[in-house]
């Protein structure tokens, strides 16, 4: 039970997990630059555990492995590039907070920032300053019980105990009850039976009715002094005491019972999207809370170790936890599609500018599919302009034929007439005239269009 409450949260954390952005414009190589080192350190799994530590222990430490650092950690950890060289930033190693005790802090001045804050930790032998060693707690306690609880905070573990123990109890009350739910007896003559001697005889005859007691086998009774009895105790509401002594372990880790315990609800038109809705909530709020500071942390020493600079508009992004449906995401796209129709319609924005966003969003069908038109915009004033351009396009369509006045012209112009069988002498036929390429007026841009196509 415990076990499961620490691991949910920890798997949840991490299942869709997060990216490394930027707040302006940043080269991309760069971020994936970023993310490869992220891999490498296994961030995805120390995040996981320093959860896990955090709800067993109260506490996770996250302690930042540089190269040549076994003398120096006891000093502080400048994030600068004198202090982190190119290429020394070796492992985030997950420690256990059984191996950690703390060493140095301040308890006598409220309103300095180090008040009740250890600045140094004893590491079984080793003495490591705070900022070599990040302490993730999500329930801090009082000042006054921090001592007490080693500078950690309060364990889902210890919330849960009251909880865990009304569950153990019931469980096994209601076990207990089953296999006991039913009394047996024979009402008969104890007197001969208390008789001296004749107690052998009473034990034989229980322990053969326990023996037999079958389906299939059969009792005797003697008829006039011996009767046969059977006390059942009513096991009606027995599922509801269990149910809701296992509810209560999910109201106190505020994890839905659908994940804790994979029950899905019942009844007409039931349904734990609320309640998953919710928990999405939790987590979220927990990761910015709480995990957030060490993989900032994590960002400005990777930054360093490649680039020997941090630039502060790199930031760690968390994931949605909530995914749609296939027929969620489709119907989602249909209305974005008739949004986009409606914005063209009204001339909001173009049909270029919808094809380019579609182009580059992730979650689009069309990611990456939509090539960008390459021939360059003509002024709708130039008419020169246009009509050089709709010629060029009649040739690549005709390969080289006759430009749009001439496939105009040539289907206005009348035909020779036919030569009769005495033939014609070819200086009497008409000469055909070639018209000059007409210069197209504003008007005219219309009907030139339409002959084109």
């Amino acid at each position: 039970e415990y076990r499961t409450m620490h691991e949910t949260l920890a798997e949840e954390c991490v299942r869709k997990w997060g990216k490394v952005k930027a707040a302006d414009t940043a080269d991309p190589a760069k971020l994936e630059e970023i993310e490869s080192e992220i891999k490498r350190l296994e961030m995805k799994s120390a995040v996981r555990q320093l959860v896990v530590h955090d709800q067993a222990f109260g506490g996770g430490h996250a302690f930042f492995k540089l190269r040549g650092d076994e003398t120096q950690r006891d000093t502080p950890l400048v994030l600068r590039p004198g202090t982190v060289r190119k290429g020394s930033f070796e492992a985030v190693r997950v420690v256990e907070p059984y191996w950690v005790t703390p060493n140095n802090y301040n308890s006598i001045d409220p309103s300095a920032p180090n008040f009740y804050k250890p600045s140094t930790w004893w590491m079984l032998a080793t003495e490591v300053h705070a900022t070599r060693l990040q302490t993730m707690i999500s329930r801090p306690v009082p000042d006054m019980l921090k001592p007490t609880y080693s500078f950690r905070g309060i364990s889902m573990s210890q919330l849960a105990m009251p909880y865990i123990d009304n569950w153990l109890r019931t469980q096994q009350s209601v076990s207990d009850t089953i296999k006991q739910f039913s009394i047996t007896g024979v009402l008969t003559d104890l007197a001969q039976f208390l008789a001296p001697g004749a107690s052998q005889a009473l034990n034989n005859r229980a322990e053969l009715f326990n023996r037999m007691r079958d389906n299939r086998n059969i009792a005797f009774l003697d008829k006039a002094t011996e009767e046969f009895f059977q006390i059942n105790t009513p096991l009606s509401g027995l599922s509801d005491l269990q149910a809701q002594a296992q509810e209560q372990q999910s109201a106190v880790s505020h994890i839905p019972l659908v994940k804790l315990t994979g029950i899905t609800p019942s009844g007409l038109n039931a349904s734990s999207e609320g309640e998953i809705r919710v928990w999405y909530d939790y987590v979220a709020g927990y990761q910015s809370r709480t995990v957030t500071p060490v993989m900032d942390t994590v960002l400005r020493l990777i930054q360093l170790s490649l680039f020997g600079e941090i630039d502060e508009s790199i930031y760690w992004d968390w994931e949605e936890l909530y995914e749609l449906t296939a027929l969620e995401d489709s119907d989602r796209q249909f209305k974005i599609a008739q949004t986009d129709s409606l914005n063209i319609e009204s001339g909001i924005v173009t049909a270029e500018q919808v094809s380019a966003r579609l182009n580059n969003d992730s979650g689009s069908m069309y990611a990456g599919t939509l090539v960008a038109d390459t021939l360059e915009a003509t002024p709708d004033d130039d008419i020169g302009g246009i009509t050089d351009k709709l010629t060029d396009l009649a040739q690549e369509t005709t390969g080289g034929g006759n430009t749009p006045s001439e496939g105009m012209n040539a289907q206005a112009e009348p035909q020779a007439p036919a030569e009769n069988a005495a033939g014609t002498p070819a200086e009497l036929r008409p000469a055909r005239v070639e018209p000059a390429d007409p210069v197209l007026q504003p008007g005219q841009l219309d009907e030139t269009v339409e002959g084109l196509v």
